[in-house]
């Protein structure tokens, strides 16, 4: 029998045309591929959303819906993303002479980076014209949020097939690992772009731009020292 580095080195001697039909081949298995894990993933939400009272319960609920292998890869997007999240969030504690510090320029640099290999997670703005109808803050709606009375008492999002299809089908891949599984493989679209803004226009007019405080506003107020935008 053959070793994987022998049937490797046997397609290298393919002609071109025999080359192009095994890669036809196998772009066909990845997309049946991809088509049964979504089939997958339809019949265990159907099955299991109603049955969900909290956001904690439908997401491991789904969660066990995933192989392993597929699930240790969303895992570690996951952690890098959070990595981000908490830099973005509370990095500006951090003093410069610190470990852990993150110069704004390289983690700008690496959030951007980040984002055109996974993308975001939508939260903000939408691309489904379903989700543009409602106010921004009613999409990603749980169980708490179901007796508000301000909010009209809305449905839990995976309680709301139309609104769940949405965030599934239409705005992208990150979006939905979200909304299935609680894993972010994007960062929050918000988060992103607002800490982007905030860092250049402080930058450029040295002041807060957004409230509340932005990052480099509490960077500054913690330390006492100018935000090093330039380093």
């Amino acid at each position: 029998m053959l070793s994987d580095e022998q049937v490797a080195e046997l397609k290298k001697l393919a002609s071109p045309a025999e080359q192009a039909e095994e890669a036809a081949k196998a772009e066909k298995r990845e997309y049946m591929k991809q088509k049964q894990r979504e089939c997958r993933e339809r019949k265990v939400i159907k099955e299991v959303a109603e049955q969900c009272a909290t956001i904690d319960e439908w997401w491991a609920a789904m969660r066990k819906s995933l192989g392993l292998e597929r699930r240790e890869e969303l895992e570690a997007i996951d952690r890098e993303a959070r990595d981000y999240i908490i830099l973005m969030t509370d990095g500006w504690r951090i003093a410069p002479n610190e470990d852990g510090f993150v110069k704004p320029s390289v983690l700008l640099k690496w959030i951007d980076s980040f984002v055109e290999e996974h993308g975001l997670v939508h939260d903000y703005w939408f691309d489904s014209e379903h989700l543009k109808e409602m106010l921004s803050f009613k999409v990603w709606t749980d169980e708490s949020h179901a007796k508000s009375k301000a909010l009209g008492k809305p449905k839990p999002f995976w309680w709301d097939p139309p609104r769940l299809k949405a965030l599934c089908e239409e705005e992208g891949q990150a979006t939905r690992d979200f909304a299935l599984y609680g894993y972010y493989t994007g960062l929050p679209q918000q988060m992103w772009h607002f800490f982007k803004q905030n860092i250049k226009n402080h930058a450029a007019e040295r002041k807060c731009c957004y409230p509340p405080e932005c990052w480099s506003c509490k960077f500054e107020k913690a330390h006492r020292i100018a935000t090093p935008t330039a380093l």
